[in-house]
């Protein structure tokens, strides 16, 4: 018998699909991307602040007041134990959580909202999501506008799977470049995961993750190995501006608190790589549900 049935839905729940996300200082990206998950369905985020010191509350208060987003600090914590935090306290209240950091767009390329999507998926604890790794559409400094209008050159789908870029795993921490093409986050059912990871859960109440296919849902760092992302998809804005990525290199993630910090030579040649095709579809994916609600 397993610990928790995926057909127990706890009275107390409250929302279908919420978001947990870490940030800091990213009050410029927070209402793009808040605006578009609830576009796509999402009815609550859980919201760790990492010690930002912009004007992120301008942005988050109107969200907070109408019980969109509920704000916890996070300071000093790393990644793993916000997620897990997260993981306990919206067990009773989420059908599903995302876990997701800010620069990633999650959605359904088949122009469906997120919980009409997951509804196939009701028999299994988890779901891992590839991603697909956007660069800088050459912009050396932040542009003005939103992400998604600005940001539409990408390593792409055929890019992900033959990409043999050496992120260097194995060797000196300082060297290690992140942003694996064929990797991504996971959708999981709060009930049925007893400790999250970064990109998947780490131990299973019962069952196991799959992928949007119901195969192994696991991140394929293999060169060649195919995966798909047509159900599914984060679109991953790896870099943004090329200023943008040198200031994140300098000063960490709240995920590599005790590593060195990463090259940056290495990682500004990795953003190179990522503008190889130009992707719209999240656009188009946007448009028409703005369209479909204003019917």
């Amino acid at each position: 018998k397993t610990l928790f049935p995926y057909t127990t839905l706890f009275r107390s729940q409250k929302w279908e699909f919420g978001i947990c996300a870490v940030f800091k200082n990213e009050s410029r990206y927070l209402c793009e991307w808040l605006e578009f998950h609830a576009l796509v369905g999402v009815d609550h985020f859980f919201l760790y602040d990492d010690a930002s010191t912009d004007d992120f509350m301008t942005v988050l208060q109107p969200w907070i007041d109408r019980g969109q987003v509920t704000l916890r600090p996070a300071k000093g914590h790393r990644q793993k134990r916000i997620y897990n935090h997260c993981l306990r306290h919206g067990a009773n209240k989420c059908r599903w959580i995302a876990f997701i950091d800010i620069d990633e767009f999650l959605f359904s390329p088949e122009r469906k909202l997120l919980p009409d999507t997951m509804k196939r998926y009701d028999s299994v604890p988890a779901v891992f999501v590839q991603w697909i790794l956007f660069g800088s559409n050459g912009h050396q400094q932040p542009p003005s506008g939103g992400t998604l209008d600005n940001y539409t050159k990408s390593l792409g789908l055929e890019g992900s799977i033959n990409d043999d870029f050496v992120n260097g795993k194995g060797g000196p921490k300082s060297q290690y470049v992140t942003g694996w093409a064929r990797d991504g986050k996971s959708i999981v059912n709060p009930r049925a995961v007893i400790e999250m990871g970064i990109h998947i859960p780490h131990q299973m109440a019962w069952g196991t993750v799959v992928n949007e296919s119901f195969g192994p849902g696991i991140p394929k760092t293999d060169p060649r190995t195919p995966f798909s992302c047509d159900i599914l998809r984060i679109n991953h804005y790896w870099s943004r501006s090329r200023d943008e990525l040198t200031a994140k290199l300098l000063r960490g993630t709240v995920s590599t608190k005790s590593r060195g910090k990463n090259s940056l030579e290495r990682s500004l040649h990795r953003e190179t790589l990522l503008n190889l095709v130009d992707d719209r579809l999240i656009l188009e994916v946007r448009d028409a549900l703005r369209s479909a609600q204003d019917d």
